[in-house]
């Protein structure tokens, strides 16, 4: 038998070892045993203490993860890693769990005192667990993580046997639901987010609301000639069209004031310049089309070699970006009332299906059928991958100040990316 772990609890009066003969120890700080913890089958691979100091995690060389109280009672059982750590943060109680398969999960662990007058005979009652983090990046097995607390910013630490360590920006946040996600944008915060769509018709609108550590909020149904005042009376920030119409909102007020009809024109998606000046259209017949507000066509871009799925307009209404099925997504830079084509950036493996500008730096994002998220500086240079979607994903937006991006999948998630320039910066993803 050899001692595998051993960690001091938060208030430093008890200890806890693990062993390769599948026990955890309890100890007090004069060294008396208070008693083991049986459960597990193999070696015990790690431990980690809640900030409470009321929950012990364990994790063995099999992947799976044990949460169990003081009094050796089992709370949950579930499969994530061989490494597991607990975060220090107040707020909320999370768990980070990492496996061989070089993902790390994060999940928010329930609050045990609630639950202690629950029977315990179904170990599901003792403690929830939500998955809310996955980060993906490292090629090889982790073999430990942890928590860091950094400039007040929750980040994580991982190692790995692909001879390299990693920090993760403040872990991402999941929202799961029983339907298909197509288009997301933030409400009035950056943990709130909506989803508009249709009946096949287009004589009913849906708006449902999710919030970050929550999950589903509500759905509001809306008549087309209702959408307007429910949005105004939702504070909704709505930038982009849905279906033919376009709804425009003041500049300097979060609320939508006016709208335009295209029509029987069909667009895949349609995106008023901040300035207002313009309109842009992505069609299905390979082409963006420029429009101005009164409608007036203004031009056509032809570069594309299939369907547009997605535009978009930069802070600065001097660039617009197109999504295609063609695989590419193109840059397009405005010269008084003409547009060429400055760039045309390739490296998704599949159709790219939305495209979203940074609101303060020269940063471009782009959501693929390939599962997965690129990042580009607005000069065409690749930064970086971003992995966690098990389906095809269909929207992407950053928030208002930049600091987190999300993205909505045919996997029925979505994720929201902590976004840290600095840090991207810093380490020259």
């Amino acid at each position: 038998m050899s001692l595998t772990w051993q960690i001091n609890s938060p208030d430093n009066k008890n200890l806890a070892s693990a062993s390769s003969d599948s026990t955890i120890k309890l100890w007090n700080k004069e060294g008396k045993l208070i008693r083991t913890l049986k459960g597990h089958e193999g070696r015990v691979t790690s431990l980690s203490f809640s900030l409470q100091g009321n929950i012990i995690a364990s994790a063995n060389d099999k992947g799976l993860i044990k949460l169990w109280s003081l009094d050796g009672k089992l709370l949950n059982s579930f499969e994530g890693g061989r490494s597991v750590a607990f975060s220090s943060d107040q707020e909320n109680n999370l768990l980070a769990g990492a496996d061989q398969d070089g993902i790390i999960r994060v999940w928010k662990i329930g609050n045990y005192d609630n639950i202690l007058d629950k029977s315990s005979s179904d170990i599901k009652q003792g403690v929830n667990k939500d998955l809310i983090s996955i980060f993906k990046g490292h090629t090889g097995s982790v073999t430990d993580v942890d928590f860091s607390q950094s400039n007040q910013r929750l980040m994580i630490v991982s190692g790995s046997d692909d001879n390299s360590i990693r920090f993760w920006s403040n872990p991402l946040q999941l929202i799961q639901s029983d339907k298909r996600f197509n288009d997301v944008s933030f409400g009035k915060s950056n943990d709130e987010i909506f989803d508009i769509s249709s009946n096949r018709d287009i004589s009913e609108y849906y708006i449902s609301f999710w919030k970050v550590n929550q999950g589903f909020v509500k759905t509001v149904k809306a008549k087309p000639e209702e959408l307007l005042n429910i949005m105004q009376k939702l504070n909704i920030v709505f930038f982009n069209g849905i279906d033919n119409i376009l709804f425009i909102r003041e500049r300097q007020l979060p609320l939508l004031h006016n709208q335009i009809s295209f029509g029987d024109e069909s667009f895949n998606s349609i995106v008023l310049s901040p300035y207002q000046n313009f309109i842009a259209s992505g069609r299905s017949d390979y082409t963006v089309k420029i429009w101005s507000k009164n409608r007036d066509l203004i031009g056509t871009l032809e570069e594309h070699t299939a369907t547009v799925h997605d535009v978009r307009w930069s802070a600065d209404s001097q660039s617009i970006a197109s999504a295609s099925a063609d695989g590419s997504i193109k840059l397009w830079k405005k010269e008084g009332n003409l547009f060429y084509l400055l760039y045309s950036m390739k490296g998704h493996s599949n159709t790219v299906k939305s495209v979203a500008f940074h609101p303060s730096e020269n940063i471009l994002a782009s959501a693929s059928v390939d599962k997965t998220i690129k990042l580009w500086r607005t000069d065409s240079q690749f930064l970086k991958t971003l992995e966690g979607h098990t389906a095809g994903v269909n929207d992407i937006n950053f928030s208002r100040d930049g600091d987190v991006l999300i993205s909505a999948g045919d996997d029925s998630t979505v994720i929201f990316w902590s976004f840290d320039l600095n840090t991207l910066q810093e380490r020259g993803l």
